[in-house]
């Protein structure tokens, strides 16, 4: 359940930020580092990108990149995700560059019992995307309905 909340609130961020006809990319594999086998996805949006001083800052409570922008929110959630990894025993990374959407990385311990399954985010990946380790799917946002 907290590696499914670390995911969502990553997945959440990047469809706020990125406009509403872009895909979001979510690329999952399996790495092998430091003696361990890494569940490692990754999730690219197509928003404003951030500075390194937002990026310094990024996973502070109630920091907001856009305070006064149109995007709600609170500031909790990459603030969550970095507590949430932390008890998994896991890894998050934020990287981008002003007008490039930011990537966040998310590394699960493979052997841990709270880690995601891998065959539910390799179900992810377009049957016609090659069968590795390195999947990658775009989501595409519901249209809003207009009334």
């Amino acid at each position: 359940a907290k590696a499914s909340r670390a995911l969502s609130n990553v997945l959440s961020n990047a469809l706020k930020y990125s406009p509403p006809d872009q895909p979001v990319l979510l690329r999952s594999a399996r790495q092998h580092e430091a003696g361990r086998d890494w569940l490692v996805l990754s999730v690219t949006d197509q928003g404003r990108g951030m500075s390194p001083e937002e990026q310094a800052r990024a996973f502070e409570r109630f920091y907001r990149a856009q305070p006064h922008g149109d995007v709600p929110g609170t500031g909790l959630g990459l603030s969550l995700v970095k507590e949430i990894m932390g008890v998994l025993g896991g890894r998050v990374a934020l990287q981008s560059t002003l007008g490039v959407g930011p990537t966040v990385t998310l590394a699960f311990p493979a052997d841990a019992p709270t880690a995601p399954a891998a065959a539910p985010v390799a179900a992810t990946t377009p049957a016609t995307a090659p069968a590795t380790a390195g999947g990658q799917n775009k989501a595409k946002r519901p249209r809003a309905s207009k009334a």
